[in-house]
């Protein structure tokens, strides 16, 4: 864009889950990023943390935030459930402005459709959307989940569909 060459991520190519990308992460995670030295700006999702540092080459590295489940180590950050994200303003020159941003919603609207969607894991869907705990990688509390609603079961019937 204008001359940036921008890289966009999920987390590290490398790794599909895990803390690498935390705020508190080395500077050497940060830097696996660019791949492409030529990169200017990295932007990566994963840990949902709105955050902005560098690299050890002076590389911009961007995490927006998210959406729907915000987190923050910190407790009174972590209360903030708004929805996050960030803009990039790229003029003529280069890299004008980076703005993060928090819009609030309706999170019993959130719920209700959540509800009326038949979400699964709905009970962990309402933790975290209200109070942003995640048990992403608790294996035996999922486990349980997965036989009580027999979500294993319902997933191998839709890959055979």
């Amino acid at each position: 864009v204008n001359g940036l060459s921008i890289n966009l991520s999920h987390n590290l190519n490398t790794l599909n889950s895990g803390p690498a990308l935390l705020a508190d992460a080395a500077t050497s995670h940060f830097d696996e990023l660019f791949a492409d030295p030529t990169t200017d700006i990295a932007i990566y999702g994963h840990v949902h943390h709105q955050m902005l540092r560098y690299s050890s080459q002076d590389q911009l590295v961007i995490n927006p935030g998210s959406v729907g489940q915000p987190f923050f180590k910190q407790g009174r950050l972590n209360a903030d459930r708004r929805a996050q994200y960030a803009i990039l303003q790229i003029d003529d020159t280069g890299l004008a402005e980076v703005s993060f941003r928090k819009v609030a919603y309706d999170l019993n609207q959130e719920l209700k459709l959540a509800k009326e969607s038949a979400l699964p894991y709905l009970n962990l869907y309402q933790e975290i959307l209200f109070d942003g705990v995640a048990h992403t990688h608790d294996d035996e509390l999922l486990d349980k989940i997965n036989q009580q609603y027999g979500y294993v079961e319902r997933l191998k019937q839709l890959a055979n569909q």
